[in-house]
Order: C-alpha cells, then sequence, then structure tokens
C-alpha cells in the first residue's frame, strides 16, 4: 500500500475506514503531506496490540500504528443549553432523528440518541477537516425498546431498520456500508474482517500490506 499523495485521496480512505469503525473517530486524523518515516512506525491490527489503555491502533497516513486517542470534551455547565455544533448541516435526505458518534468538543454538545435506539452512521464526513460524521437514531434491536404508539417518527424507524445489517458481535450497518465492508475485504493487504464488541475490525497483512518501493527517478 503506498502513501497516499493527495489530501483528497487520504480523506476518502479514512472515510471507508469510518465507515467500518466508527470506533477510529477517537484517532487523531494524519498530518499531510505524509512523510515515508510514518511507514516505520511499529505495526498493529487492533486495540489489544496497544500497550495502554490510552492508545488505540489508528491509521498514521502509511500504516496502523498504537497512537493516543483524541482527549474527550471538557466537562462545562453551561448556563444555556448549546446547540449542536452540527446540527444544521444534516443532509435532507434524513427524516429520522440526527446523531453523530462523532467526539465534540465544548461548547458543542453531542447528537446523541434518545434511550433504547442506537446511531447508524450516513455520512461518515471529513476527518481531516473536522468535518463530523452523521446518522440516524433507530431502535436497539438488542434492547428490545418500542416506542409509544401514535408516535409519527415509528414507521420511519421501522423503514430505517429494515435497511440495516444486524452482525453478530453488535455490529449495525446499512446496505451501503456492509457493501462496502465487503469491497473493503477484497484488498490485497486485508486478510479478513470480523464484529467485535459492535466495532468491525480488519487485520491487515503486513506482509502484503504497504508497498515501500520509492518512485523511479526521471
Amino acid at each position: 500500500m503506498r502513501v497516499p499523495s493527495l489530501q483528497s485521496e487520504l480523506s476518502k480512505l479514512l472515510a471507508d475506514l469510518l465507515a467500518l469503525n466508527p470506533d477510529a473517530a477517537d484517532c487523531p486524523a494524519p498530518r499531510v503531506p505524509v512523510s515515508r518515516s510514518r511507514c516505520r512506525a511499529h505495526p498493529c491490527v487492533s486495540d489489544d496490540d496497544c500497550r495502554w489503555n490510552s492508545h488505540r491502533c489508528c491509521f498514521n497516513g502509511c500504516v496502523f500504528t498504537c497512537l493516543p486517542k483524541l482527549a474527550p470534551p471538557p466537562v462545562i455547565d453551561w448556563a444555556k443549553q448549546v446547540r449542536p455544533s452540527n446540527a444544521t448541516k444534516a443532509p435532507k435526505q434524513f427524516t429520522g432523528i440526527v446523531c453523530s458518534t462523532a467526539p465534540v468538543y465544548a461548547p458543542a454538545a453531542p447528537l446523541q440518541c434518545p434511550e433504547g435506539m442506537v446511531c447508524v452512521t450516513r455520512d461518515v464526513g471529513d476527518p481531516l477537516t473536522g468535518q463530523p460524521s452523521l446518522g440516524e437514531c433507530i431502535v436497539d434491536p438488542h434492547a428490545g425498546t418500542t416506542l409509544p404508539s401514535g408516535d409519527s417518527s415509528q414507521s420511519q424507524l421501522e423503514s430505517l431498520g429494515s435497511e440495516t445489517v444486524f452482525l453478530p458481535g453488535g455490529c449495525i450497518l446499512t446496505k451501503e456500508q456492509y457493501k462496502s465492508m465487503e469491497e473493503f475485504k477484497q484488498k490485497p493487504y486485508i486478510t479478513g474482517c470480523t464484529c467485535k464488541q459492535g466495532s468491525v475490525e480488519c487485520k491487515i497483512s503486513t506482509e502484503k500490506s504497504f508497498d515501500r518501493k520509492r518512485p523511479k527517478k526521471r
């Protein structure tokens, strides 16, 4: 796997990773341009490979390596309710309750789902520019919670649920995300993907992952 040379190329790669594993939102975005020295970092395949709980297996622009997780937002008691910074950026096609799994920083407020519902990511945003992910809340199939009768959003949520793929291990993917995962698994440097505690983790072959051949001199 060569080092992404363009910011747009790196953004697309990070977006694909976020679509498969929303927990990657805790990872710091790689700085561009990506230096080849990052390819020499100690590789990892999952968070379990990291020695410290404060670290996560993240993509540094060339390889997956253990990096410090993004700091959680500070807790501040605001006198007035703060409007979520990304609440007005929801795509027009969203018909349900808008949510986000991306970390937020004060004074922004998180877009969380009501109790008994889970967030299904529809748009992973752009990790490099700080554009947060956005999704819709659907009824948690494992919680057995239903909305009160007469709730106008019940039929909308049932429609969303019918377009969702539930994998063993607690992963909830849209049909588009599931298709993207299947395509991602076909890449030569991917040895397999599994669902673990609600997140999709893909193992990368250290032998086939990265093409370290330098470009030929003209």
